[in-house]
C-alpha cells in the first residue's frame, strides 16, 4: 500500500460520524430562528454549530456549505406560498395578492427578504417566478412584457432589502450599522415611515400602485417580434 492511500484511508477515520440527533429540517428551524435574532449576515455554519452544540464538520454531513444552508432557508420560508389563480381576480388583484403572500410568508424571519435577494435561484424561488409571469401572461401580456415586469418586480423588491439594510427598517431584528457619509436624517425619516404597521402598510401600497400603474401602461405596447 503506498504513503498517499495510507494518508486517505487516515483521513477518512479521523472525519466524524454524522451526528444521529441532526436533520436538514432541525438545522434550518435552528438557523432561521438564530438569524432573525441576531442578523442572518452573522449566520455562518460556525456560529450555527455552536448553537446547535455541534462541531461545524457535523454540519458538513447535512449542509454541503453556507449558500445550501441559505438556500435552504429560503425554500422553507417561500414553499408555503401559493400562487393565487385565475379564480382569485383580476391580473392586478392577483399580483398584489402574490405580493402579500410574500410579505406574510417573510414576516416572522427580519432580513430574510435580504438573503432571498442575494443566494442563487432556489425551487421555490423558481416557482413564485413562474408564477409571477403566468399572472402576467393571464392579463394579457406579451411574453417580452411579462419578463420585463417580472424584472421590475423583483427589481424593486431588492432596493426595498436594500434601503431597509442601509438605513434600517424598524421591523428589522436590531437597527441596521451604517458607515460612511450618510445624512442621520435620511435614516430617521425612512424609519418614521415605517415606525408602525400602518406606515409599512402604507408604503407597501404605495409601492403596489407605482407597480401596477407602469405595468399598465406598457401592456401591449411591446410584442415579441419586437425583440
Amino acid at each position: 500500500m503506498t504513503a498517499v492511500a495510507t494518508t486517505k484511508q487516515a483521513s477518512r477515520r479521523r472525519q466524524p460520524a454524522a451526528n444521529p440527533g441532526l436533520s436538514r429540517e432541525e438545522i434550518t428551524r435552528v438557523a432561521l430562528e438564530f438569524g432573525s435574532r441576531e442578523g442572518f449576515e452573522q449566520l455562518s455554519m460556525r456560529s450555527l454549530a455552536r448553537v446547535l452544540g455541534v462541531t461545524p464538520m457535523a454540519l458538513y454531513h447535512h449542509v454541503a456549505d453556507k449558500q445550501d444552508l441559505l438556500s435552504m432557508l429560503v425554500d422553507e420560508v417561500l414553499a408555503p406560498v401559493e400562487v393565487p389563480g385565475l379564480e382569485f381576480g383580476t391580473w392586478q388583484e392577483r399580483l398584489a395578492e402574490q405580493q402579500f403572500r410574500n410579505r406574510v410568508a417573510s414576516a416572522p424571519y427580519p432580513g430574510i427578504d435580504v438573503v432571498i435577494s442575494e443566494v442563487k435561484l432556489t425551487k421555490h424561488g423558481e416557482r413564485l417566478m413562474q408564477g409571477y409571469l403566468q399572472i402576467l401572461r393571464d392579463g394579457g401580456f406579451s411574453e417580452r412584457e411579462a419578463m420585463l415586469g417580472l424584472n421590475t418586480i423583483y427589481t424593486v423588491g431588492y432596493g426595498t432589502s436594500l434601503i431597509n439594510r442601509q438605513l434600517g427598517a424598524p421591523s428589522s431584528h436590531k437597527e441596521t450599522k451604517r458607515t460612511g457619509k450618510e445624512s442621520p436624517s435620511l435614516a430617521s425619516e425612512w424609519r418614521r415611515l415605517l415606525k408602525d404597521e400602518a406606515g409599512r402598510e402604507a408604503v407597501d401600497h404605495f409601492r403596489q400602485r407605482v407597480i401596477l400603474a407602469g405595468l399598465e401602461a406598457i401592456r401591449g405596447t411591446l410584442s415579441d417580434e419586437d425583440a
